[in-house]
C-alpha cells in the first residue's frame, strides 16, 4: 500500500493535550545508527563492524495558524518557542493517519484546516513515538506570501513502536 505524505502526520502532547503540528505542509524523521569498526588482520580485505548508538532527529514546516478560536485558541509557533526556550523535551508521535479519509470530507474550520486533537494511527505497526529536544524554531513571514515556520528536534532517548501512542 502507499501512502500519500498528507496520510502521514505528527503530533506533540499525549492524552487530551495532544496535537498535530497544525498546518503542518512537510514532516522529515530521520533516523541512524552508526557502525563500531571491528575489522582486524583475520577479516582479510573486507571490513567487520558492530551496531553502534542510534539517533533519530524530526523536522516539520507548518504554515503558522491557531486551532481553536478565542482564549482556547493555540498557537503552535508559540508554544515551540516556549518549549525550546525552557530546554522542555517534547513528546513526538508520528504515524499514518486512521481518520484521513473522513477528515478531508468533514470540513474542518472557516479556511478547512483539520486539526487532528488525538494521535489516530491507522495500525500501531506503524506508529512510533519518542522526546525529542527542539534544537531550531524558524519564523518565515514575507511580504505578500503565507507566514511559515519550521521546527528542528532532536530525539532523546529510545523510539517506542505501537500501542495507541502516549498516554501520560
Amino acid at each position: 500500500m502507499n501512502y500519500q505524505g498528507s496520510e502521514l502526520q505528527l503530533w506533540t502532547g499525549s492524552g487530551s493535550t495532544a496535537h498535530t503540528f497544525a498546518c503542518a505542509t512537510s514532516l522529515s524523521v530521520n533516523i541512524n545508527r552508526d557502525s563500531l569498526d571491528i575489522a582486524c588482520k583475520d577479516c582479510g580485505p573486507y571490513g567487520s563492524s558492530l551496531p553502534g548508538t542510534i539517533t533519530w532527529d524530526i523536522s516539520t514546516s507548518c504554515l503558522y495558524t491557531t486551532s481553536g478560536s478565542g482564549s482556547g485558541a493555540t498557537n503552535h509557533y508559540a508554544e515551540m518557542v516556549d518549549a525550546m526556550i525552557a530546554g522542555t523535551p517534547i513528546l513526538c508521535t508520528w504515524a499514518s493517519v486512521s481518520n484521513y479519509n473522513e477528515a478531508v470530507t468533514a470540513g474542518g474550520d472557516t479556511e478547512g484546516h483539520i486539526f487532528n486533537d488525538t494521535t489516530k494511527a491507522k495500525s500501531a505497526n506503524n506508529l512510533y513515538y519518542g522526546y525529542a529536544t527542539i534544537t531550531s524554531v524558524e519564523l518565515t513571514a514575507d511580504n505578500g506570501s503565507v507566514a511559515e515556520y519550521s521546527v528542528s528536534l532532536q530525539g532523546k532517548g529510545a523510539i517506542n513502536k505501537g500501542g495507541v501512542g502516549p498516554t501520560a
